[in-house]
């Protein structure tokens, strides 16, 4: 299983990035800034697919992102804010819906 995972983290980490790149910036990446998000949404993914047991520090740290926001937002530092927000909202949904197929194989939701 060990194996499993150190050959499919980084093929899931890769295909996962360049989604990620096209979904958030497009096909031009003009700054090497701009792949800062993508690159810590596809970390995530990998993550919260191959190693359960950190999803819930994943969480966290999107909870506390959300919490920065709040008080960048309220310091006027706009672009700081965004971008923050950004992140932790996108680590948020990448996390929650890690937890879609747990929630349904115990019956909380119903098969699609």
């Amino acid at each position: 299983m060990r194996l499993n995972k150190l050959i499919l983290s980084p093929i899931l980490f890769v295909i996962s990035f360049l989604i990620f790149i096209v979904l958030d910036v497009g096909v031009n990446v003009e700054q090497a800034s701009q792949i800062i998000q993508p690159l810590f949404f596809a970390l995530t993914l990998v993550i919260s697919i191959l190693f359960t047991r950190f999803k819930k520090h994943l969480l966290v740290f999107s909870i506390v992102c959300l919490i920065i926001l709040v008080g960048t937002y309220l310091f006027g530092m706009i672009e700081v804010s965004d971008w923050i927000g950004r992140l932790g909202f996108g680590i948020f949904f990448i996390t929650i819906f890690s937890y879609l197929p747990q929630l349904i194989k115990k019956g909380y939701i119903e098969k699609f």
